[in-house]
């Protein structure tokens, strides 16, 4: 399902990935990710996506749980992560940086170590076409969340983010 908000402020992917692009600007919209909506293989795209404090966009999770440790199942060269605010801030074993050479390893690092419900947001960059520029299309933050059925979901361009938490807030994903 591909569409684009028009001033309403709640939209709801369906199943399989969506591609959500939000165009109201000074708005609050929320995004409604169902439990098997936004999977693993299967995620939702969104673009357009504002981190502010005030009229800043939300993301409706089934869980409202951050993620605050990680196992230690190796995965990849990934070994362990750094955790803070519910945002990954470091990659043990790798240099770092999650682009197209580490983003499925460290996916699926997330998938066999956050456990419970509980929800973590990364960066990713990666120059994807390939012309020496990293662009704002080929920046994303993903938000992962563990579940019986696992969620993925990358917002398109949103980078710089520090905390994820249920009150709007600058560099912050508001769940709720």
């Amino acid at each position: 399902k591909t569409g684009t908000s028009t001033g309403t402020e709640s939209v709801t992917g369906g199943l399989g990935g969506d591609i959500i692009t939000l165009s109201t600007a000074g708005k609050v919209e929320t995004v409604v990710i169902g439990q098997k909506d936004s999977q693993v293989g299967g995620q939702d795209q969104i673009t357009g996506f504002t981190l502010v404090a005030t009229d800043g966009d939300v993301l409706d999770l089934p869980s409202t749980n951050l993620g605050t440790i990680a196992g230690d199942t190796q995965v990849g060269d990934i070994t362990g992560v750094t955790i803070s605010s519910g945002v990954i801030t470091a990659w043990a074993g790798i240099d770092n940086t999650i682009d197209e050479d580490t983003l499925d390893d460290a996916i699926n690092f997330l998938v066999a170590n956050i456990g419970g419900t509980d929800t973590v947001a990364f960066e990713y960059q990666s120059d994807e076409d390939v012309d020496g520029t990293i662009q704002a299309d080929e920046k994303a933050t993903y938000v992962f969340q563990a579940g019986s059925t696992d969620v993925l979901v990358e917002l398109v361009g949103v980078t710089g983010v520090t905390a994820i938490s249920g009150t709007a807030a600058a560099n912050t994903i508001a769940i709720s």
